[in-house]
């Protein structure tokens, strides 16, 4: 692991290296009656910088991920089989009610019915919220 950290500080050094070299060009940039006036070895030297900045900052982002798997991965055996089996009985309990989708959630809203179909104008007097994650955890009524 020690080796995975020395290489994203390694990256994370040439990140910041490649950014601040775009902070310089575009610092050099002349503004001309309120026209940015940008020569063309400025534009690619920029545009190489965004795509290298692009590609490391990727490479960092898929490093840490692995590391984050690697963890998961690498717990005893007892603690990956407790969440599966906390997660299925989340499932088998959903199971037991109704699913509804967001549009099915929305729609039967309280804030959506105070329209009436129009009659009551165009705007709901409350925001809605949906009473959904999107993070793959049980929303906090339904815990």
């Amino acid at each position: 692991m020690s080796q995975d950290n020395a290489r994203v500080t390694e990256l994370q050094s040439a990140l910041r290296g490649k950014m601040a070299d775009n902070k310089a060009i575009a610092d050099s940039f002349v503004v001309e009656n309120g026209t940015v006036v940008v020569s063309t070895e400025q534009k690619s030297a920029f545009d190489k910088n965004m795509t290298d900045i692009k590609e490391i900052k990727s490479l960092i982002d898929g490093m840490q991920t692995m590391d984050s798997v690697d963890a998961w991965a690498s717990a005893p055996a007892a603690t990956v089989a407790g969440e599966f089996a906390a997660a299925s009985a989340q499932v088998a309990q959903l199971s037991s009610r109704e699913i509804k989708t967001v549009g099915e959630q929305f729609l039967d809203s309280p804030e959506f019915k105070s329209l009436a179909n129009g009659r009551n104008g165009a705007n709901m007097v409350a925001a809605w919220q949906a009473n959904a994650s999107f993070h793959g955890q049980m929303p906090r009524s339904m815990a």
